[in-house]
Order: structure tokens, then sequence, then C-alpha cells
């Protein structure tokens, strides 16, 4: 497809991003009830760049380097350490490059927040 083409059809995108690699966490203290940590994710990301058009889907599968470092907490609510809150933020980065029709992408990066339980 070129720049000066058009479709005149229903379209959906989509991204799926799956990554895989080893995590490395630092936790600065183990004692009490508050446990701040510090990690990385590093390894590879598959990710699949796609258009759906009514019964036809234009994709585009693509392999990348992949790094996610995240700074979080637990906080107990007891000194046993039973049961707790996990927080945390992170960021996720991806050298994915993919181009589906006349759409492209040039990396792929998010960041969030976490919310859970710890124990």
């Amino acid at each position: 497809m070129s720049e000066t083409s058009a479709i005149t059809s229903d379209q959906q995108h989509s991204l799926f991003q799956l990554p895989f690699g080893a995590a490395f966490r630092y936790s600065f203290t183990r004692e009490g009830q508050f446990e701040p940590y510090i990690s990385t994710k590093l390894g590879t990301e598959y990710s699949e760049m796609s258009t759906y058009m009514n019964v036809m889907k234009v994709y585009d599968r693509q392999w990348g380097f992949y790094v996610a470092p995240e700074l979080g907490m637990n906080i107990f609510f007891t000194p046993e350490k039973k049961i707790g809150l996990h927080v945390a933020a992170y960021y996720n980065y991806a050298t994915n490059k993919s181009k589906v029709l006349t759409y492209s992408m040039d990396g792929i990066n998010n960041w969030g927040v976490c919310f859970g339980v710890a124990f």
C-alpha cells in the first residue's frame, strides 16, 4: 500500500507484546514492616502489530531487546509479615520496529503503577 492509497473498511489496530528474560531485584531492607526495593528485567520481546479489516488481518511480527526498571515497596500490616500491600511504579521499553499498511512504530514503551497483595 502506498501513502496515497485508501482503504474504505472498518479497521481495528492492535499490538500484542510478550517479553522473555531475567529479573534482578535488590531489597534495601527486609527488617520492619516496610520493604523498599528496586528491580530490572532484561531480555527479548516478541510483538505483533495487527490491523483487522472485516474478515482480513494484516500483521507484522518482530523481536527486539527489552528492559524494564521498577521501583516498589511491600508494606506489611503486622510485624509477623503474613499479609500486606504491594505498591510499585514501572517503565518498559522494547526496541521492536514494525510496519503494517501505512502505520509504523519504532520502539515500544509503557509506564504504570501496580497495586497488589504481598505475603
